[in-house]
């Protein structure tokens, strides 16, 4: 008998808003938000990821990288709706995949804090550069 291949668990999220500030106090305008949504549609994907800086630190991994053994999804594309960046999203039929699509659907998408790590200048008004690179997409269980 052939195998039945396992459906992908997907979410949406709200990554961040255009003008307000992220988890980290960071402001993105809309034009780096537009340069995001672009960048979602090439290779190699964007990676999404547990934070997890104590373990990172342990490992000698560092924050502003993805960490490839630590993959749970992946960003499949991303739209703006107002001023919303929501990404598109695909966990990874893993372990690790698993852990991340069991935490939404236990807690719900509300319970999840996702926030960009990548490169780029940051102004004295907390405004990101045009120039910004985004790494990878991480998650941390919002705090109550």
């Amino acid at each position: 008998m052939a195998k039945i291949k396992e459906e992908l668990y997907k979410f949406s999220a709200v990554l961040m808003v255009a003008g307000m500030p992220t988890v980290d106090g960071n402001i993105y305008p809309m034009h780096v938000l537009a340069k995001l949504v672009e960048r979602f549609t090439l290779q190699p994907r964007i990676v999404i990821q547990e934070m997890n800086p104590v373990e990172r630190k342990m490992k000698n991994i560092p924050l502003s990288e993805p960490w490839d053994k630590k993959i749970m999804a992946y960003v499949v594309s991303a739209t703006i709706a107002k001023s919303a960046l929501i990404i598109n999203c695909e966990c990874k039929n893993s372990r690790e995949g698993k852990v991340l699509a069991g935490l939404i659907q236990s807690n719900g998408i509300n319970s999840v804090d996702f926030f960009p790590v990548g490169y780029g200048l940051v102004g004295a008004d907390g405004v990101i550069s045009p120039d910004y690179r985004l790494s990878y997409v991480a998650f941390e269980p919002k705090r109550k």
